[in-house]
């Protein structure tokens, strides 16, 4: 498949019996559409779906047809999202057609129904960059300890990343091959002081989220000092911190969010007037 490999965003839906939606950079970033090998997946503003896809390239337009389409089914805070949300899963249920175009600044994916109507476009997902930005991680490989304060880090582009716990605020070097997708830390053998010392009781809440945060300092450590490579999920904007072995260390995304999106490149978000060309 010419699309398998590829995530888009969405920038504008054109709902059969409404006008056309625009959509804000921040909408934009929520919904998305990944295609890998023959499958389509992404969410849809607040919800999750996926299904299995086949294309046809030859046909003009290519044709596409999508079966097992599954979707998660939580509800969503505010009407418009949920309607917005509705208009986009109405769309992928009408597509049976594609083009691939460009501007001069990017390419875009437009899908389409039997009679050649427009139902969504997109255009593509652009990962941020590892610099520049705040990132925050709820738990270490599949464990997620409750200490009421999230973990944040900063890779600043001189070497030195910033490590903010629920007990301290640390710095640490590291060493970074974007071509290679590699990263390595440099961490101390333990931290000092030693984390029982560091976590003041008096900044939890709970007796059990002082304790947790004891745990998860010295996990934190053993994560970081085993992380071998990274990548970006572009559509939604993830990194992932990997060991040797491939499995996944740390997962974080982004906090620092005081920048309007539009105004920021790196963040992927595109604002783009017009329809289809």
């Amino acid at each position: 498949s010419e699309l398998a490999g590829t995530g888009w965003h969405p920038y504008k839906i054109y709902p059969s019996d409404a006008p056309a939606i625009s959509l804000t950079p921040q909408q934009q970033q929520s919904m998305s559409a990944k295609f890998e090998g023959c499958s389509i997946s992404g969410s849809s503003g607040c919800n999750s779906y996926g299904a299995d896809y086949k294309i046809n390239a030859d046909a003009d337009p290519s044709e596409i047809s999508f079966t097992d389409f599954f979707s998660t089914m939580m509800y969503c805070e505010g009407d418009d999202v949920m309607d917005l949300e509705s208009a986009y899963l109405s769309a992928l249920g009408q597509t049976t057609a594609y083009k691939l175009s460009a501007n001069a600044t990017h390419e875009m994916l437009h899908f389409m129904d039997a009679e050649g109507n427009s139902l969504v476009s997109f255009v593509p997902c652009v990962g941020p960059s590892v610099f520049g930005h705040t990132w925050t991680a709820n738990g270490i490989g599949n464990t997620s300890r409750n200490t009421g304060k999230s973990m944040k880090f900063t890779f600043q582009d001189n070497g030195v990343l910033q490590v903010q716990t629920a007990c301290r605020n640390t710095e640490m070097e590291y060493s970074y091959d974007s071509d290679a997708m590699t990263i390595s830390v440099d961490t101390p053998e333990a931290w000092d002081p030693p984390s029982e010392t560091a976590c003041d009781r008096a900044d939890f809440e709970e007796d059990f989220q002082h304790e947790n945060a004891i745990e998860e300092e010295g996990e934190l450590l053993e994560a970081l000092g085993s992380i071998a490579s990274f990548d970006i999920d572009a559509c939604s904007g993830s990194l992932r911190l990997s060991d040797a072995a491939g499995n996944i260390v740390l997962s974080m995304t982004i906090v620092d969010s005081s920048s309007d999106p539009s105004d920021d490149p790196s963040t992927g978000a595109v604002a783009i007037d017009g329809g289809p060309s």
